[in-house]
């Protein structure tokens, strides 16, 4: 497939710019279809003739002008064109199959490469299940659609050949028969417009239902511990049965084309035949193949107008494919060109950040992080730890202000750079359904096993690897289902430390555990903490005992950044949660 330009509309006339890639394998198939299509109406000349030949007792036949063979070369012949007509007819198959291959993985790819090349702020925002419907079912149905085109497209060059062929045996006939497909073509044009405007409705009522389904499928013990159950339940048959209304619509629009062609075509075929009536018998063997080609050209017909209507049906999906390109592509992920080796210190200068204009998350965030330290970040749920936390990671970028690492703009630094010198574990980490190794090493297939224990060592999770049925190897279960949260915990540390990155970020690591498990992950950061400059932001106050200082995070400012112990001597806020023991 070809990317459409921005201003292009979505219709059959500008499907050009998906072909053309593509034109090589589809001019190929048209000249397959019109030499396939030449030696079937050739076959059904001579078998028409050869039976009313035969018929009338004679003993040879017309095979072209001046050209008169006996019955029995003629049937020979036919049974050539046969034979050979086969050829390119599996040449066609060859060529619409391998078209519809490539059209799926190409649609997959660009909608794979526009979603992980976008922002993070545009894919934090795709709506669960979007990306994956659109990948699995919406690229099937173009799949369809383009073995639907190929179709048509041999169906349009086949009868372009029975029409040529007919238009050298008898051209007034012909006539009839281009008369009787236009007829048939302008007689169907409304119900091709009612399926545009029903696929549209029903495409996007497709779309919301697979959102929904995605959120409510998943949502967990919350469902059984509010008794919802039920709810959801209704909710989801409500909108199945919606989807599925929509879905009806379209299909009996759409299928409701052939048995109306078929219908106009045999009141076209009986008007040919009272014709024949009238012609006088020399006439009647070139009538009479004529009469034939017009019946197989009506199946042509049939197949070009259920393309058409296929191609209606299925315009919407191609839209919300191009729309979700567009907007994917809309804003990229910051591509910065800038090598870089070190990345402390780490500076933020008046940095200010806002989701939506006008309403601040930070403000005025001025400080400086130098190499080796530990710096806890806490405040009060809402006050924009998190947004701290990913300004410096560099999948947001600040409304107003700099941040800099090693001196250069995060802007502007290699991306390359920052994967490989930054680590990160999130409050509640991506455990993929796999072994212990995939979950370390992430995609990062590279990386060998002596790198892997000793980040499993840091993490202080390789005794209980080590004793696991198949170590390394061992399935973790459905995202993780078969091992405990701090175990799940320690293994996101591991991956995250795995090449030793000089900056390390933990968005809330031990809010979700218990005070074991809390205590095993605290080791895990003290370690993890004698080798790279460390970010925590704390939940527990216990975490924040390996902290060298702390920054307070409040009304969406840094209210204080310093040691512990002068903030429990200058800070309020500070001081009243070491007393309570408990983070507001």
């Amino acid at each position: 497939m070809f990317p459409m330009n921005a201003d292009a509309d979505i219709s059959p006339h500008n499907l050009r710019w998906y072909a053309r890639p593509h034109r090589v394998r589809i001019v190929s198939l048209a000249g397959l279809s019109f030499v396939g299509g030449g030696m079937e109406a050739a076959f059904l000349l001579i078998a028409t003739r050869a039976g009313l030949a035969v018929a009338g007792g004679e003993e040879t036949i017309l095979l072209w002008p001046s050209r008169t063979v006996s019955i029995w070369t003629g049937i020979a012949t036919a049974g050539l064109l046969v034979s050979f007509r086969l050829i390119p007819a599996l040449g066609n198959v060859a060529i619409s199959t391998r078209l519809a291959e490539l059209v799926t993985v190409t649609e997959r790819d660009r909608l794979a490469n526009a979603y992980f090349e976008a922002s993070w702020p545009i894919r934090e925002t795709e709506p669960a299940g979007r990306l994956q419907h659109l990948l699995i079912a919406f690229t099937e149905r173009i799949k369809n659609l383009a073995s639907s085109l190929s179709q048509g497209v041999t169906a349009a060059v086949s009868l372009t050949a029975l029409l040529v062929f007919s238009l050298l045996v008898d051209p007034l006939a012909t006539l009839l028969v281009l008369g009787s497909l236009s007829v048939l073509v302008f007689a169907l044009s409304p119900i091709r417009r009612a399926v545009s405007r029903s696929a549209s409705t029903a495409t996007a009522v497709q779309v919301q239902f697979a959102e929904d389904v995605a959120e409510l499928g998943g949502i967990g013990l919350e469902l059984h511990t509010f008794g919802v159950a039920d709810a959801v339940r209704h909710r989801l048959s409500a909108q199945a049965r919606k989807e599925a209304r929509a879905r009806r619509r379209v299909d009996g629009l759409v299928q409701a084309v052939t048995p109306l062609y078929i219908s106009f075509a045999y009141a076209l075929v009986l008007a040919a035949l009272i014709a024949a009536i009238q012609i006088g018998e020399g006439e009647l063997q070139s009538f009479g193949a004529v009469l034939l080609i017009m019946l197989r050209s009506l199946t042509y017909g049939q197949q070009i107008q259920t393309t058409m209507a296929y191609v209606k049906n299925e315009l919407p999906v191609l839209t919300q494919i191009e729309s979700s390109i567009g907007r994917y592509s809309s804003e990229r992920e910051p591509v910065g060109n800038r090598p870089v080796s070190t990345m402390t210190p780490v500076v933020f200068h008046d940095v200010g950040f806002e989701y939506t204009e006008g309403v601040p998350v930070l403000t005025g965030v001025t400080f400086e992080i130098e190499q080796g330290e530990v710096v806890g970040v806490i405040g009060p749920s809402g006050s924009g730890k998190t947004t701290l936390i990913q300004l410096l990671l560099g999948v947001r970028e600040p409304t107003v202000g700099t941040v800099t690492v090693g001196g250069h703009d995060l802007r502007t630094v290699r991306r390359a750079d920052l994967a490989r010198l930054v680590g990160f574990v999130p409050q509640t980490p991506t455990i993929l359904s796999s072994s212990v190794r995939d979950n370390v090493t992430f995609f990062r297939d590279q990386i060998p096993d002596e790198l892997v224990l000793a980040a499993l060592r840091r993490a202080h999770i390789l005794s209980e690897v080590s004793e696991m049925t198949e170590g390394l190897d061992t399935f973790v279960g459905e995202r993780g289902s078969s091992i405990s949260g701090g175990q799940q915990q320690r293994l996101s540390i591991a991956r995250a430390v795995l090449e030793n990155p000089q900056l390390l970020l933990l968005d809330e690591p031990t809010s979700a555990l218990d005070s074991e498990s809390e205590a095993v992950v605290r080791t895990s950061l003290r370690e993890v903490a004698s080798i790279s400059t460390v970010v925590i932001v704390a939940h527990h106050l216990s975490t924040l005992d390996i902290c060298d200082r702390i920054m307070i995070v409040r009304d969406n400012r840094i209210e204080a950044f310093d040691t512990p112990q002068r903030l429990r001597e200058d800070n309020d806020y500070f001081a009243s949660i070491n007393q309570s023991g408990v983070l507001q």
